[in-house]
């Protein structure tokens, strides 16, 4: 038989007492820990959810951006093709007027009369003189 005295007795319950109070108090600790290292993980995955999110609204944006100036630069290029092919068809009407206008002044001697302020031309291959007004429409045609 073990025989304790009452104040051995009493001790040894404050200590199993203190010794409990301290565990508890460091699973509380450990705990505490535990959520703040929680709480800031679950705040670190919210942060990172969210610049995600703007990342992927800003990624939409520049899709619908690179769309709409797609669609401008396809426009742009037809207006572009329109423009060249009325282009080439006014090069082309000014080439034969280059060529006209210097086979109208192959065929043509210019005269100028000074007392009248009259342009003459004979059109010589034809044996036509032409005088007045339209002559000085021609004249200046052909410079």
């Amino acid at each position: 038989m073990f025989v304790v005295s009452k104040y051995r007795h009493e001790t040894i319950l404050k200590e199993k007492e203190e010794k409990h109070k301290q565990q508890l108090k460091h699973k509380e600790e450990q705990c505490r820990h535990f959520l703040i290292s929680k709480d800031n993980r679950i705040s670190e995955l919210e942060m990172e959810r969210d610049k995600l999110k703007s990342e992927l609204e800003l990624k939409s944006n520049n899709e619908k951006v690179i769309q709409e100036l797609k669609s401008k630069l396809k426009e742009a290029n037809r207006k572009n093709e329109k423009l060249e092919k009325v282009n080439k068809d006014l090069q082309s009407k000014v080439n034969v007027s280059i060529i006209a206008k210097q086979q109208l002044k192959a065929l043509c001697i210019c005269k100028l009369d000074k007392k009248n302020f009259m342009y003459s031309f004979d059109l010589t291959p034809v044996n036509l003189s032409v005088s007045g007004r339209k002559v000085y429409d021609i004249a200046q045609l052909l410079g």
